[in-house]
Parts: C-alpha cells; structure tokens; sequence
C-alpha cells in the first residue's frame, strides 16, 4: 500500500505534466491572437483604401457638376470693377440641398422699382450677406444705368464698396425713378375706379405696395370707397373683413353686371307666329324670330266690338263661340319686361364722374370729428355756421340756407357728389361769387347746394387753399393763416360758446327731424311764502353765488391735504367694467367736468376707478372709489363732524339752515402736490382733480 510520499511524488508529476500542457495552449492561444491581429489590420487597411477611392471618386463627380452646373446653381459669382475680381458665394436656402437656378435681372435704366423688388427676392433666396449686396448688383447694370454707376463711383469722397443697400436703392430712385412726387397714402384713401375692375385693383394694388402701417380693416374701406357704386352697391351688405373677400366679391359682382349688360342689350324671344285676330290682314300679323325688334301688343277691342262679340256670343280673342270652360285654340303670349335705360343712363352718369367733388360723411350730417372745426359765418347780414373740413373738396351750402338767401343760382349741369363712403348725391345748384364774411375777413366763393344737417357751409380743401400756408391746433381749435399784411387766428365755437336758440330756429330744426322738448310751467296751487325784505337784498347782493360756477373756486386759506404713510407706494388699481350705458354717462361726466376745469388729464402714477351711483331723481352721481388710497391715508385726529355729532349739539334750537350746493366738495381746492394723488381713471383717460372730490376720508 503506497505511503504518503508515494503519493506526494505522485501528484508533483501530475502538476508538472498540467503545467505542461498550460503551457501548450497558451503558446497556441497567442498564435491564434497574432493571426486575428494581423487580419484585422489587413481588413482595416482594405477599409481605408475603399473609403478613399469612394471619397476621391465623390470629389470628381462634385468637381465635374461645378464644371457642367450654371454659375447660379453652383452658387458661386465672379465679378471684375475697375480690374478687380471678387468672388461672392450664395448659400442654398434652408430645407433645399441645391440651390435653385434663378437669374438675377439685369437694369439699364427705366422705373427701377421691378428691378429693386426682384433683386430683394433674390438676396434674400440666397441669403445674401448686406456688405456685398451693392456690388454684386452694381454688375448687372447695363448702359445708361451702368454709366450712371460708373460716374457716380469715380466720384471724389465716393467709395462703392462701404455703401449699404438702403442708401444705393435711394441713390438709384433718386436718379431713375419719377420726379412727379406723388403721396401714395393719400392717393390710395382717394383712388376711385375710372375703368375696368381689373385696372382698378392693379392700381390699388400698386399703392398698397408703396404705403407702410395701414391696417387690413383700412385697406378694405379704401377699397370699398374706390369702388364703381354699381359695384360697392352690391357687396357692401355682406360686410368683406379681409381685402381678399372683398376682391373675390367685386369680381363676383362685377361678372353678374357684365352678363346683365350682354343679356339686357341682345334680348331677343322665339317663339311662334301670333295669331291673327278679328278683322286683322295677315299683312298686319308679325313672327317674332331672333331678328325682330317689333312684336305686336295686345288687341284693344272698343266699346262697339266688345257689344258686337258679346252679343253674337263670340270670345274676345279668338272669335270662336265662347262658352264656359272655353279655351283659345292658339292662345297669345305676352310678355311684360321693364325698361333698362334709367339704370344705363345712371351708370353712364357716375362713370363720368372722373373727378366728381367729395364731402365727408361727418360733414354732411353734422358730426364733429377729430379735424374739423365749427365758425361762425355770416353772408348778407345772416349769422350761420360754418363747417371747416380738410376732408372736403369744395365749398357747400345747405340747399334750406341758400333758398332763405336768395342767392343767384350759376346755370350748371346736374353731376354727382361724392360721398366718403362711396354713395353719389346729386347737386342741381351752384352759387357763384358769393361773399362769406368769417371774423373781420370777407372771402369770395363758389358755393355747391347740399341738404346739410345741423350745419349751413361747409368749406373744404378749395377754401384752404386760396388760405395759403394755414397752422390747424384741432386741439385748440384754432385756425391761423395770413391774409394780406395780417395774421388772423380764428376760434372754433365750442359747446359752451353756442347761444339759446329763438323760435323760429326751433321751428326750423323740427323741419328738420329733430326731436324738441317742451318744459311747461305750471303754476303752484299753494302760494309761496314771501321772501323777506332782508333776505331778498342778501341774495341780491350776493347774486353771483347762486349761479352755476363755472371754473375752480377762488384761492382760500384751506386746502385738501392728502398725507400718506410713510413707504407707501402710488396706489394703482385696476378700473372696473361697466355697461354700455354707464360708459356714455360716464364720457359725459367727464367731459363736463373738463370743460368746467376741475379735472384736468394726468400722467400721475396713482389711479383709482370710478363708478356711477343712482341718486332718488335716477340721475347718476360720478363717484371715485378711493378705498385703497384712503387706507394709506394718516387719518386727521380733528377730522369732520358728522351729522350725529352736530345734531346732538343742536338741544334748544329753535332755527335750523341747510348749506344746498352744486357739487359741494367741488368748492375746495386741492393741495397742488397732493393733485396727483387724486387721479382716476376711466375706459378712456386718465384724469386728476383739481378740487377736492367726493370720496376721500378726512
């Protein structure tokens, strides 16, 4: 039985012959690792050969496109001035992988403005960088324009390349572009459709690309006020939004009349040959084909024939035996249709009206709008009110004013006013030479009749301009110009300025339309207790009290002061929302107040909101809410007695009085540092008071 070191001795040899064999696969391991790594080097060497001759491959074919491409397509441009080359490289535009082939126009001379639009699009297509705009353009000039650039580049204190775009566009407008100084604002609000509907909106169209800042609802009503009546007449009831829905209308409109003119000029009947009727000769029967313009009317049969037939029992149209049920073996067809010429000869009358006398719809009915202004006139020793309105191409007269004057009347052709919202007026009556005395100034004019509203004259653009250079305050109201060797400055009447009406205005204003409202006095059924001697002479005495003021109260010891807490910031809060009635009364209020003086308009950081309160006689009392501001305010420690207080002062009276004022904490003024604080505002403004208002605590 073997002993331990036998078996010790045993397993040496075994370990060894293990080592052995270990040692065996590790030699063949790193056999295997050396012939992977060199084909991996020869597979990575093959890869790289194959990617450069595909890359080389790809450069040839890219260089033979650049070779074969158009210098637009490839992006690239070559320009030489005064020996110099430069290269200019356009990008493709994004989401294109190859720019599209475009050819940048060329301009030798002529209205630039083509050229000018095309080469912005072209810039930017290829967004082009700004600094090689101008020379990349200046070499497409061609002969006068290319003279013209090559002199203006040799000038002295002249550099080409440092120009921007901006500036050679004027350049080149100013040297190739009209000199007739036409305003395109103004001539697109007074465009009107002399022709066709397609010349009409490519003349608009030509404005609308000239202007700058007009609105999509602006645009619409210069389109819709150009428009031939016969057109505007017919789509303005659908109301268009948007300047193509009113483009797309016009033409629909404009294709229906153009089809009622071709029908309405041919209109011809096929139908058969009208029977011949009683005693007619076949002489006097006539078929009506596609040629005839005569077709025979009905038989009128007289008083004998209709005897005659009756009483042999014949029918009236036929002359067959009449009975009941009878029926006519050929029965006649008649037709009735309306006559066209009115309507043609009312077309042909506003087409001519090529350069027709405007009026503005607030002109013509009496509204005061944001540029006009209201004098007083006066023609023949008779006051009247004049209308100055820049709006207005002529002078007019009301048609009930120039009768009153008998005024001579111009022998004229009736033609066609236009008003600004596109509807004609006729005018039947001129009045030349006539002599209109405003101030101490007497003017002479050509007055055209129109049945005004609520005004007598109205001088427009043509009275201004015999005015010479004018300065226009809209604001003020004033108008001042030189006349002769004086400068006179007219006022416009305000409200406040307007005097009482008498009767016979009164009768001529319910002519009119307007609404009056009778005050009846009644007399008291108890009689009034007298006024004492003593009392009557005080209220004499201090007669102007009792009058409604009309400006701030006089300066007095005591003011409103306003004392905030310390590190209070402005207060600001928000106005409230309020009915579509309560804003008018609202409007009302404060223009009021306004005119009166004790408000006045405010740039204050402090703001309070306002509302209405209805007193007992469903009047409206114009409240500010100060509620935040008073909650900031120091509170006066002797502030003002209330009525509890003072009526517990009042034991053993036998007399009492009551203070009845207009607005009563109108009668102090403000603080001058503390106005600001009093600021409000309203769905229109932003106002603060100048006397103390109602509201406020202390």
């Amino acid at each position: 039985m073997p002993n331990n070191k036998e078996r010790l001795d045993d397993l040496e040899a075994g370990l060894g012959l293990m080592q052995e064999s270990l040692g065996t696969v590790q030699d063949e391991l790193q056999k295997i690792n050396t012939g992977i790594g060199d084909q991996f080097r020869s597979l990575e060497t093959l890869f790289n050969r194959n990617l450069e001759d595909a890359v080389n491959r790809m450069r040839e074919l890219m260089a033979a496109n650049r070779e074969s491409g158009s210098s637009a397509a490839r992006g690239h441009r070559r320009t030489e001035e005064h020996g110099e080359s430069h290269v200019y490289t356009t990008n493709p535009p994004h989401g294109h992988s190859r720019p599209v082939k475009l050819e940048f126009p060329k301009f030798s001379g002529g209205d630039p403005e083509e050229w000018m639009s095309k080469a912005k699009q072209y810039f930017a297509y290829h967004e082009m960088p700004q600094d090689q705009r101008v020379s990349f353009a200046s070499y497409h000039l061609t002969e006068e324009a290319n003279a013209w650039w090559q002199a203006k580049s040799r000038a002295r204190g002249f550099d080409p390349h440092r120009i921007s775009w901006e500036t050679f566009e004027a350049e080149l407008w100013t040297r190739f572009g009209p000199i007739d100084g036409e305003d395109f604002d103004e001539a697109l609000c007074h465009i009107r459709q002399k022709g066709t509907l397609i010349e009409y909106r490519r003349e608009f169209e030509r404005l609308q690309n000239k202007v700058e800042g007009w609105s999509e609802k602006a645009l619409v009503g210069a389109f819709m006020g150009g428009l031939h009546p016969s057109i505007s007449s017919g789509i303005r009831i659908f109301k268009p939004k948007t300047l193509m829905e009113i483009i797309n209308l016009a033409r629909l409109r404009d294709d229906q009349l153009q089809k009622e003119r071709k029908w309405g000029g041919q209109r011809s009947y096929n139908s058969k040959p009208l029977p011949q009727i009683g005693n007619s000769s076949p002489d006097h029967v006539q078929s009506s084909s596609l040629g005839d313009k005569h077709t025979p009317g009905p038989r009128r049969l007289s008083w004998e024939e209709l005897k005659k037939k009756r009483s042999l029992g014949l029918c009236f149209s036929c002359d067959e035996r009449f009975s009941p049920g009878h029926k006519c073996k050929q029965p006649q067809l008649f037709v009735m249709e309306s006559e066209q010429d009115s309507d043609n000869h009312e077309e042909e009358l506003l087409a001519a009206m090529d350069q027709s006398p405007e009026i503005t719809l607030h002109a013509l009915t009496g509204w005061d709008a944001p540029t006009t202004l209201r004098l007083r006139a006066g023609i023949s020793n008779r006051k009247l009110v004049a209308l100055v309105d820049s709006g207005s191409t002529h002078n007019f007269i009301s048609i009930r004013a120039a009768q009153q004057l008998r005024l001579k009347q111009t022998p004229t052709t009736p033609f066609l006013v236009r008003v600004a919202n596109g509807e004609p007026m006729r005018c039947e009556c001129r009045y030349d030479d006539v002599k209109v005395r405003i101030g101490e100034v007497t003017f002479t004019m050509t007055l055209h009749a129109l049945p005004l509203v609520a005004l007598d004259l109205v001088l427009g653009v043509k009275w201004l301009e015999g005015l010479g250079p004018v300065t226009c305050d809209w604001k003020a109201q004033t108008l001042q110009f030189k006349w002769g060797c004086r400068t006179h400055v007219f006022r416009g009447l305000k409200a406040a300025m307007i005097q009482a009406t008498d009767a016979h205005d009164m009768s001529r204003e319910a002519r009119r339309g307007h609404t009056l409202y009778a005050i009846c006095l009644a007399e008291a059924e108890e009689p009034l207790m007298p006024v004492a001697e003593p009392l009557k002479n005080l209220i004499q005495e201090f007669e102007t009290l009792f009058q409604i003021p009309d400006g701030l109260p006089p300066s007095r010891e005591i003011e409103h002061h306003i004392t905030l807490k310390e590190g209070t910031d402005p207060i600001n809060v928000r106005p409230y929302r309020y009915a579509h009635y309560q804003k008018e009364e609202i409007e009302k209020q404060v223009a009021d107040m306004l005119n009166s003086g004790i408000i006045r308009p405010s740039s204050s950081p402090f703001s309070s909101p306002v509302l209405l309160v209805k007193k007992k006689d469903g009047s409206w009392r114009f409240c500010t809410d100060y509620r935040a501001l008073n909650a900031a305010t120091i509170k006066d420690r002797f502030p003002i007695p209330t009525v509890d207080d003072m009526l517990d002062e009042l034991h053993g009276a036998a007399y009492f009085t009551k203070l009845d004022l207009t607005a009563g904490y109108h009668q102090v003024r403000m603080h001058s540092p503390d106005i600001a604080k009093t600021a409000f505002r309203t769905h229109n403004g932003h106002y603060e008071y100048l006397v103390m208002p109602f509201g406020l605590c202390n």
